[in-house]
């Protein structure tokens, strides 16, 4: 089973892209919220240490907007 971390500013649209391209994705989790970009990645990097899969990262956006989420699929 995969399990995959990234950051949003935008957790609805996120969670409807990740059903799309994983239907059988399940544990969708919202790890933390209101984080700088800075903050986000460095969450990212902590769950990719773990064995999550991560991507790229969205464009830049400041202010303490960003959630990290997980879920497997």
């Amino acid at each position: 089973m995969a399990k995959r971390v990234g950051m949003t500013t935008d957790l609805y649209e996120r969670k409807s892209y990740w059903q799309n391209q994983y239907p059988s994705l399940h544990n969708w989790t919202v790890v933390s919220r209101g984080l700088t970009y800075e903050q986000a990645q460095q969450k990212e990097e902590y769950y990719e240490m773990l064995g999550y899969i991560r991507g790229a990262g969205g464009q830049y956006v400041s202010g303490y907007v960003w959630s990290i989420y997980t879920f497997e699929y």
